[in-house]
């Protein structure tokens, strides 16, 4: 790209050649910024990539439906996930941990381990925290840091959950076993 192309791109960006803002104008966008900072779009990104990871089966809909020019086997389906271990716990190291957690023998535990941030559905979680504060046969363990941590801490302390553990860490070996 020359000096004048540039110079006439910079002025599209800017929304000066349009009479628009750098923000909003119809002819200011991403794709227009992109190609004159030779920034790969998104589309130019999936005609190179030999696979596109999603999350989940609406993702690769989503990528198919919206990429007609996108080829389908090269869109699988990757999830942020870990494959259980298949490890169980004998009688005795589950009454041990239950009491080191103050966790009542009869109650059924719910464990989230991972990030804590508006993706993950905090606000939902929160939601099942508040209404089953009273029920005495479920036990919440949250272990994760982010952006919704305090989310979670501030709504355990106003609405006084005390069916739930909150921890920002764990040291793996534990956490898996």
């Amino acid at each position: 790209m020359d000096y004048e192309q540039k110079r006439s791109c910079k002025k599209d960006i800017a929304g000066t050649r349009y009479g628009g803002s750098s923000c909003g104008s119809a002819h200011c966008s991403w794709s227009s910024y992109a190609i004159c900072q030779n920034i790969p779009t998104e589309k130019a990104l999936y005609e190179v990539s030999d696979y596109i990871g999603c999350m989940s089966p609406a993702n690769v809909d989503f990528i198919i439906k919206h990429n007609p020019q996108v080829n389908e086997t090269k869109v699988e389906i990757n999830p942020n996930s870990i494959e259980p271990l298949g490890r169980f716990i004998n009688d005795d190291e589950r009454r041990v941990l239950r009491q080191q957690l103050k966790i009542q023998k009869e109650t059924t535990v719910f464990i989230y381990g991972g990030n804590l941030g508006k993706p993950q559905g905090i606000s939902f979680l929160i939601d099942v925290l508040v209404s089953n504060k009273e029920n005495d046969k479920v036990f919440f363990v949250i272990v994760g840091d982010g952006t919704e941590y305090s989310s979670i801490h501030n709504a355990i302390s106003l609405h006084q959950i005390h069916n739930v553990i909150l921890m920002k860490n764990l040291p793996k070996l534990e956490y898996d076993n």
